[in-house]
């Protein structure tokens, strides 16, 4: 819809690329840029923050920081499994995208398993 012309009379009026480029394009980028700028503001004022106050607490310990290490890598091998299984069903290669599935259930099943179990053990 937005990419319909707007009729302005007898003719049909566009509105000029900005520096030669769609505009919606132009939108992503700035969007991209605020975002990026936002997050760069919160992540350095956390930074000064901690950095300035000398009795910082600690809340995390290795153990845990181990825990989400080993979920997160779990939840990434899960979508690259899920990425080749969709390859082969592109290629329609059944047997191959059983496998992937197969393989992405099971990381999946690890990560639920792995989950329940450090639950278990904090409380």
């Amino acid at each position: 819809m937005s990419d319909v012309a707007v009729h302005h009379g007898a003719a049909d009026i566009y509105e000029p690329s900005l520096f030669g480029t769609y505009s919606k394009k132009i939108g992503m980028w700035l969007f991209l840029l605020s975002d990026s700028l936002t997050f760069g503001a919160l992540l350095y004022a956390y930074t000064y923050g901690r950095v300035s106050t000398p009795m910082w607490p600690t809340p995390f310990h290795s153990e845990s920081i181990r825990n989400a290490t080993l979920m997160t890598a779990f939840l990434l091998t899960s979508s690259l499994t899920m990425v080749f299984a969709v390859r082969a069903a592109v290629q329609r290669n059944a047997k191959t995208q059983c496998l992937w599935l197969l393989a992405t259930m099971a990381c999946g099943y690890q990560f639920i398993t792995y989950a329940i179990v450090m639950k278990l053990k904090l409380v």
